[in-house]
């Protein structure tokens, strides 16, 4: 679709700038574009996301369970969320919790080396009560995100599951299976390798030597 080119920028055929239109400045958009953008988020996310995906409208997911005939109308919130949130804690997140407790405790009392044997007993003490606290929050926020994403029928069996043998083995191998990736990943940062894969390819925005 040709676009024609004034003055002040660019301009879109049938009228109007580019800076009415979404992205970045400068770069024309093709008609097709502004009316996507012009949809329901869901209706766009519903091309790129999978059925399960978070990005998923209330919407889509009533009629799912409309199909299922676990509809949101026949459902107990309280009941729900109060399943979500058993779930989070038989979950991975509440699996690795206690071992980014302890890992990130033991780099700040590395960091405080001036402190005393009591001072840093306390110091523990007050971390785990902190760690407690932030741990409940995270945990009921996962809780009630899975009660507003899944049926009352797949949260329990999702439960069933994760108090299952099992289950409770891979829950059990999750810090050791954490810790060995976080080493794993090490010296690697994303960004940098990004930077650096596209400036091989484009011999763009290379690094400063």
């Amino acid at each position: 679709m040709p676009v024609r080119r004034v003055r002040d920028g660019l301009e879109r055929p049938g009228g109007g700038h580019l800076s009415d239109w979404p992205g970045d400045e400068g770069v024309a958009r093709p008609i097709a574009f502004r009316a996507t953008m012009a949809r329901p988020i869901s209706s766009i996310t519903g091309r790129f996301f999978p059925a399960h995906s978070l990005f998923r409208s209330r919407r889509d997911i009533d009629a799912d369970c409309a199909v299922a005939g676990d509809c949101r109308a026949d459902r107990s919130v309280p009941e729900a969320e109060a399943l979500g949130v058993q779930l989070a804690r038989l979950g991975s997140l509440a699996s690795v919790l206690p071992v980014l407790e302890l890992k990130e405790t033991d780099e700040l009392l590395e960091s405080m080396p001036g402190l005393a044997a009591g001072e840093r007993l306390k110091l523990r003490m007050v971390a785990h009560r902190v760690a407690v606290e932030g741990s409940e929050r995270l945990l009921r926020a996962e809780g009630r995100a899975l009660a507003e994403r899944l049926s009352i029928a797949d949260l329990r069996a999702l439960i069933a599951f994760a108090e299952s043998a099992p289950a409770q083995r891979m829950r059990a191998a999750e810090p050791a299976v954490t810790i060995a990736t976080m080493e794993a990943m090490r010296g690697f940062a994303y960004k940098e390798e990004v930077i650096k894969a596209f400036c091989k390819e484009t011999g763009k925005a290379c690094p400063q030597k």
